[in-house]
């Protein structure tokens, strides 16, 4: 987002990743974003709702289309984001991705 112009504090708590299998060398990913409250998920939802938007259907940017695939879920205070089917070079630019965004940038 803030490549985008767009820049966001996100009061995230704990994050989960989990790897489904799917197919043959492929993975789902479920990531899990953890507030402090249902209305901090809620917000989120209408971001990436918004997000999602400004790309509508044009995924040349790899990880716009692991976290816009499949639209986000509240799930209490946790926002749900369920990607597409991923290989292993997309796991681990997906990973990377939050190992940068943990660090700090």
């Amino acid at each position: 987002m803030n490549d985008l112009g767009f820049p966001l504090g996100v009061p995230v708590q704990k994050i989960f990743i989990n790897l489904l299998p799917t197919q043959e060398e492929k993975y789902e990913t479920l990531i899990r974003l953890q507030f402090e409250n249902a209305a901090y998920a809620r917000n989120m939802i209408r971001i990436f709702n918004m997000a999602a938007g400004l790309f509508s259907g044009n995924f040349d940017i790899a990880l716009a289309s692991l976290f816009f695939a499949n639209p986000p879920v509240l799930n209490g205070s946790s926002v749900d984001i369920r990607s597409a089917a991923m290989d292993e070079e997309e796991i681990v630019q997906l990973l990377g991705f939050f190992n940068t965004f943990l660090t700090g940038f």
